[in-house]
């Protein structure tokens, strides 16, 4: 992490800054987007290992997003919404109705999504 002088803000990667997750709105914070993470991966009645190898990501790195100790990468939130079928909107800010979610979570549960 640098500090730059000219704003006293952090900059972590290609000198873009970050926004501390405190800044966040609570349903955009990592532990509020983990939990829609999980509710979904169990909603598909899938492991965390049987999703990693599906998408092609780290088990670790899945891990800590679940977990909310992370922000989930945008490449990966794509990645999530495709395979689950969902919006960015709900993952990220958690915005759907209720008969929306209920929809999405009896699709997955109705689909099978089987480990090779």
């Amino acid at each position: 992490m640098v500090i730059l002088a000219s704003t006293g803000r952090p900059v972590y990667r290609k000198g873009m800054p970050q926004v501390p997750h405190n800044a966040l709105p609570p349903s955009m914070h990592p532990k509020a987007v983990g939990a829609r993470l999980k509710l979904l991966r169990e909603a598909a009645n899938l492991t965390a290992a049987a999703l990693c190898r599906a998408l092609g990501i780290n088990r670790g790195s899945y891990s800590v997003f679940e977990q909310g100790k992370r922000a989930v990468p945008e490449h990966v939130k794509v990645q999530l919404v495709d395979f689950y079928g969902t919006t960015l909107d709900y993952l990220v800010l958690g915005r759907t109705t209720e008969a929306e979610l209920n929809a999405i979570i009896d699709r997955l549960s109705r689909e099978t999504i089987g480990e090779e």
